[in-house]
């Protein structure tokens, strides 16, 4: 049920709704942390954040297949984190995409925030 505009809303829901104008956001959590991939429409990025730090970032004036890694620590424990972007193309025009994050190789249940 929507609420109507004049009820305040959280910071949460307010940037779920700019993100969802200006770029796509997709969350899972892994051993406590925040594991999340973040695509800028607007500063033209897409970038892994582990607890709203940003661990690995590229540009992307244009959409293409990216991959971005880095390192999370379990416990004193090294795992490897990768995102992945994956860009349809029809005749050389971008339709959809397919992201995805995977912690040592094994694909996570992500959910989109925005």
């Amino acid at each position: 049920m929507q609420r109507p505009l004049d009820v305040p809303r959280t910071a949460d829901e307010v940037q779920d709704v700019v993100m969802s104008l200006s770029g796509d956001r997709y969350r899972t959590e892994h051993a406590g942390h925040r594991i999340e991939l973040v695509r800028d429409n607007v500063a033209k990025t897409l970038s892994l954040l582990v607890d709203d730090e940003v661990v690995a970032s590229k540009r992307r004036w244009w959409p293409r297949d990216l991959e971005l890694h880095a390192t999370l620590d379990v416990e004193g424990a090294p795992h490897a984190l990768a995102a992945y972007e994956h860009v349809e193309m029809v005749v050389g025009w971008p339709t959809r995409t397919q992201d995805s994050i995977e912690l040592d190789g094994v694909p996570l249940t992500l959910t989109v925030v925005g």
